[in-house]
């Protein structure tokens, strides 16, 4: 076995089993007084940890963000402490998600492709939090907060010369992210927390007069959640969770998306999560560039085609007042395969995960359920009528899926948004698909997935070279004009 120094995140163009490993220390005061958490935002494609040779956990999927809970009594004071993650990004043509990868299909990139953390938490701490909108008057808006509360050894909680377990206030305090200025607190919860248990807490946070998120004026709010034990007067603040999310309406009426309570078409671009410096592990800065590459080209839609992407690039849009549809890398999967009952659960579970993750961000509209597998097959329906329900029972955005091509397809007629594949035809009959597709679904919002044209990079002999940059461009600005006569919900443009 050859060990190398490599850096982590990074890409490697390899298939197979890689074994990542890294000493680490850890002080006496840390270790006594915290829990630990295991934290990835993603790794391809299935991947095993250990901490000091003890199982922590294992995790399938290359491309939604996991954690695990460390054991206790596993780590230790001093620099001894070890961490082994072994990562296989072998995909198979039958089991795993997404399957093998076709010609023409993104890279199968290998390694620990995202930021990766041992996360040090008190022993009672906020393990997730969900924001809400309740209602949205024009003189306030009504915002529930949902947090799940988790406790280790309450024996080890300590504090203003207390030790031990204690009545506990959840509070939730919101402030413009742009000025700082708070404006909105909630009632304090008080609740006692039981040792490795998790706890649902729920209260709500008026905001008066407040500022909508829009592609224009992306306003931003910052939401502050806190657990404090209490002894007597003296409240002591144990945990707290920030995380930015902004106030809009998302839903459909007749043909349109409807955005705040007035239609928008999507004028999108797909992305996919790859560069010639950075494979598929992008820098921040890289990510940073495109999505602003993306705004100053006049899109107001970003599809990230195949798999949920790096959780920066959400908040990108969020700040940049991008929208963003995200999907579950369910690509072109044969029907006797997707059927299968532990394929349905790893669809199910990859749904969940994603949106248990991504569900905060404003900029977020869709939930994209599949692109391109046998649509026209009723088992197949069945399959995305069971994510259909996943999603409306976690969540109330719009779900999606691309069919391959404009045809009978069950499928498209449960998700609330029916998108198509239209790559390659002439304008002609690109508009006569476009016809065929939208009189195939009067009771939904259509989208185009896809379209574009393949060119060589840096061809610039004019119009009459179909491999030609002008060429692309003439092509584009053809289709474009098409799906805005055709008045359908959007399109994305596919590179």
């Amino acid at each position: 076995m050859t060990w190398n120094d490599i850096l982590v995140p990074s890409a490697s163009n390899f298939e197979g089993k890689v074994i990542f490993t890294k000493k680490f220390d850890l002080s006496s005061s840390l270790l006594t007084s915290h829990s630990f958490k295991f934290v990835a935002y993603g790794m391809n494609y299935m991947a095993e940890v250990f901490l000091n040779e003890i199982f922590v956990g294992k995790h399938e999927g290359g491309y939604t963000s996991f954690s695990f809970l460390v054991p206790e009594n596993t780590l230790q004071v001093g620099n001894e402490n070890f961490i082994r993650v072994v990562v296989d990004n072998t995909l198979n043509a039958k089991s795993t998600l997404p399957l093998r990868q076709q010609v023409g299909g993104w890279k199968n990139y290998g390694g620990i492709l995202r930021d990766i953390f041992l996360v040090a938490t008190p022993v009672v701490w906020i393990d997730d939090v969900l924001v809400e909108t309740e209602s949205i008057d024009p003189k306030f808006v009504k915002l529930s907060v949902h947090a799940v509360v988790s406790a280790r050894d309450i024996s080890k909680l300590t504090f203003a010369n207390h030790t031990g377990p204690a009545i506990m206030s959840y509070a939730v305090e919101i402030s413009e992210k742009a000025t700082g200025a708070i404006t909105g607190k909630s009632t304090p919860l008080f609740f006692s927390p039981e040792a490795n248990k998790d706890m649902t807490l729920q209260t709500t946070v008026v905001i008066p007069t407040a500022k909508l998120w829009s592609l224009d004026q992306p306003n931003l709010y910052m939401v502050r959640t806190t657990v404090s034990p209490i002894a007597g007067k003296v409240v002591t603040l144990v945990d707290e969770v920030k995380l930015q999310t902004g106030i809009r309406t998302i839903g459909k009426e007749k043909q349109n998306i409807m955005f705040n309570g007035a239609p928008v078409k999507l004028r999108g671009v797909t992305w996919t999560e790859d560069s010639p410096d950075h494979g598929g592990a992008l820098s921040y800065e890289q990510m940073e560039k495109d999505i602003a590459l993306i705004k100053n080209l006049g899109a107001n839609t970003v599809r990230f085609a195949f798999h949920p992407p790096h959780p920066f690039l959400l908040q990108l849009c969020d700040q940049y007042g991008l929208l963003a549809i995200e999907e579950i890398p369910l690509y072109e999967v044969p029907a006797d395969i997707l059927t299968g009952e532990n394929y349905r659960t790893l669809a199910e579970n990859y749904t969940r995960e994603m949106i248990r993750r991504d569900r905060n961000h404003p900029s977020l509209i869709e939930w994209g359920l599949g692109d391109g597998f046998e649509a026209t097959n009723t088992r197949t329906a069945a399959v995305i009528e069971q994510l259909h329900g996943v999603v409306k029972s976690m969540d109330k955005r719009l779900t999606y899926f691309i069919a391959m091509s404009p045809e009978n397809t069950p499928a498209s007629s449960i998700v609330d948004i029916a998108g198509v594949r239209l790559s390659n035809p002439d304008v002609k009959e690109f508009k006569a698909m476009l016809a065929q597709w939208k009189q195939s679904h009067p009771a939904q919002h259509v989208i185009v997935g896809r379209y574009g044209k393949a060119i060589e990079t840096g061809n610039r002999n004019g119009y009459s070279d179909p491999m030609s940059q002008e060429a692309q461009a003439r092509y584009l600005f053809q289709r474009y004009d098409a799906l805005k006569e055709s008045a359908i919900a959007g399109g994305f443009v596919w590179g």
